[in-house]
């Protein structure tokens, strides 16, 4: 019988292979342009870098800055060489289970070939297109964010193809821990959460509960990120999300069903999963208090901001409920334990952000930003020490940006002679 998964996974790793090998020949033997010094340079003498930071790629630089190569630069640049690699074969393998689901029974290699060739079609124009090219032959973060990427990418995949409802969630928390990881070495890996969200939405409706129950833990961010201090507004928000969150998590904390009599005994009972009123109660008295808490430290700008979101929190809750007694959202226990697990292990995640702390008060040879405070950690993953970029006014003109594309677009994949792109 003729095994396609053992196939997909030969081709995959047989692309892995080929691209290690070409990258190997292209690399840089010691210390390129722009960031790829600094980065060799912090990895090799455990530093602190320009922000964020990256202290996930800097450890990672420096297990590598040992290995037994000529010189230390060679040694780190071969970890984007290795990482750029694997994420090919990651690629592949996540494009042969998208395939999966159209390609039909496959009986021999010919019913196959199909996927093979897409697959390692799609996979060498990733690859061997100049700016992956580039990034996998010298030390910088975008190659080893890449295999983030795609290793998600396939972990998301595999999750899709559990058959029993609901599906092992195990696949899913191991996506939020990686990307949650992700984010010390480039905080790119994020562009990929709303649409893993959307796809675990497709797949089961429970998750769309995750927006909402998840936007009170953000939008009390919000509020932090206007300068408000963490125990005021923003703690108000949290304790709603979490109150909400663990209740709905914890069946043994939802209230027996009442049993209806007489005609309204044959309608379909409402679930049982509704907040009790003496909780709702003592949730709207602690954020009208703390309204007040706000507007005393921060005055009535940041009290406005708070009624703002404070509103927009009950509001996710509402739907949320409103979801939950239209039979939407059946088990209101499933979107909730992924919410709380995955601020968990964003946390334990996000702890290597220590990293930058403990270097910088030991003074190392290269010490950006020296984040010697937490306060002063938070401001470099902020990135406060750079101007704030935002949509409008724009600086260009928008026919100034689209020109801008199409030059970083045409160099991807140069013909030669160059002039036939009328350049």
């Amino acid at each position: 019988m003729y095994d396609h998964e053992r196939t997909n996974r030969f081709v995959g790793w047989a692309v892995g292979a080929f691209a290690l090998i070409m990258y190997l020949m292209t690399t840089a033997p010691v210390v390129a342009f722009w960031d790829n010094g600094e980065f060799i340079a912090v990895g090799y003498t455990l530093g602190v870098g320009h922000p964020p930071g990256s202290p996930v790629y800097t450890l990672i630089s420096r297990l590598f800055s040992i290995l037994p190569f000529p010189n230390p630069a060679q040694a780190v640049n071969f970890q984007s060489v290795l990482a750029g690699s694997l994420a090919l074969t990651f690629l592949y393998l996540a494009i042969a289970k998208m395939a999966k689901r159209w390609e039909g029974r496959v009986q021999g290699f010919s019913d196959g070939l199909p996927t093979y060739v897409a697959g390692i079609t799609a996979c060498l124009l990733a690859g061997f297109s100049f700016s992956y090219w580039e990034n996998a032959l010298e030390a910088e973060v975008y190659a080893t964010n890449m295999l983030v990427m795609t290793s998600t990418l396939w972990l998301v995949m595999r999750w899709s193809e559990e058959r029993q409802a609901p599906r092992d969630s195990r696949y899913l928390y191991l996506i939020m821990y990686l990307m949650s990881l992700g984010i010390g070495i480039h905080m790119g890996c994020l562009l990929w959460a709303p649409g893993i969200l959307l796809f675990m939405i497709f797949f089961e409706r429970n998750y769309l509960g995750v927006i909402f129950l998840g936007l009170p833990l953000l939008l009390g961010f919000v509020l932090l990120s206007k300068g408000m201090e963490p125990w005021r507004g923003p703690l108000a928000l949290w304790v709603f999300w979490a109150a909400t969150n663990i209740f709905y998590a914890m069946p043994r904390f939802w209230p027996e069903p009442k049993k209806v009599k007489g005609k309204r005994a044959k309608a379909k009972p409402g679930h049982p999963a509704v907040l009790p009123q003496s909780l709702v109660m003592t949730l709207a008295v602690f954020g009208i208090i703390w309204l007040f808490v706000t507007t005393s430290g921060h005055g009535g700008g940041a009290g406005v901001w708070y009624v703002v979101c404070a509103g927009l929190s009950v509001a996710s809750i509402y739907f949320f409920i409103r979801l939950l007694r239209s039979g939407v959202i059946e088990r209101p226990e499933i979107p909730a334990r992924m919410v709380l697990g995955t601020v968990a292990l964003a946390f334990v995640a996000l702890s290597v952000h220590a990293y930058l702390l403990v270097r910088a008060r030991l003074n190392p040879a290269i010490n950006e930003s020296d984040p010697d405070t937490w306060g002063a950690v938070l401001d470099v993953m902020r990135r406060t020490q750079y101007e704030p970029m935002r949509f409008f006014p724009r600086w260009t003109p928008f026919a100034n940006q689209f020109r801008i594309l199409w030059g970083y677009y045409r160099i991807q994949f140069p013909v030669f002679p160059r002039e036939l792109w009328f350049a």
